[in-house]
């Protein structure tokens, strides 16, 4: 770009770009109350677009530039650099010059998508407080709601946990059952204590070796401390 249009920029940028009032909007109002923009940094932009084509592919360059400047000025910094770098925006893409709706339709697209991710943040950090708050909560019945949920995961009543397991529900024990299994369990350590089982010499092996391996992990602690 020679120094005649550099110049001309510099004119432009010293223009106001002030929003028609014809064409302003609930959102353009709202977009431009958070992205107020001086005139060289808008400038600067448009002349990024203009050093990407060539110069004779805008019928009236200073109109082009003015229309682009109050396109760009309706929407964020962050906004604004993605659509008019070229490895993120349209620049990268375009093989002519874009046409001011182009350059809106694109600044559109990516307010969209930011509004989106920041939507969706705030839901993500609404959820994990929420969740924080429950733990943490007192309440009964907040109380109650966790260990229903840990019940339903634990029996498998829960059909994500059910996926995730590949187990069906469990059936929970009768109070019959509960006592028939405590009472087997007392008979077993009864004859274990009477000396009616004996262990396999398999068996003894192992506790010996655990029993060694307990003794040595007791005695390293002992040394370090």
């Amino acid at each position: 770009m020679d120094t005649e249009d550099r110049d001309h920029f510099r004119t432009i940028a010293r223009a106001s770009v002030a929003p028609l009032a014809t064409s302003a909007s609930a959102s353009s109002a709202a977009r431009n109350l958070s992205s107020r923009h001086d005139q060289a940094y808008l400038a600067q932009k448009v002349e990024l677009i203009f050093s990407c084509y060539r110069k004779d592919e805008a019928h009236d360059p200073r109109t082009y530039a003015q229309a682009m400047m109050l396109v760009l000025s309706d929407y964020p910094r962050s906004v604004i650099d993605h659509v008019i770098d070229p490895r993120t925006g349209i620049l990268g893409v375009s093989k002519f010059l874009p046409s001011v709706s182009e350059i809106k339709e694109a600044c559109e697209n990516a307010f969209r998508r930011i509004c989106q991710d920041d939507e969706r943040e705030r839901r993500i950090v609404k959820q994990l407080a929420d969740r924080d708050s429950d733990y943490l909560s007192d309440n009964p019945a907040r109380a109650a709601r966790r260990k229903a949920f840990a019940d339903a995961w634990l029996n498998r009543v829960d059909a994500q946990a059910q996926e995730l397991s590949g187990t069906k529900p469990k059936v929970p024990l009768t109070e019959d059952e509960k006592r028939a299994l405590l009472d087997s369990a007392r008979a077993t350590t009864a004859r274990l204590n009477a000396g009616e089982f004996q262990l396999s010499e398999e068996t003894k092996a192992i506790m010996r070796n655990q029993d060694a391996l307990r003794d040595h992990l007791t005695l390293d602690d002992n040394a370090d401390s």
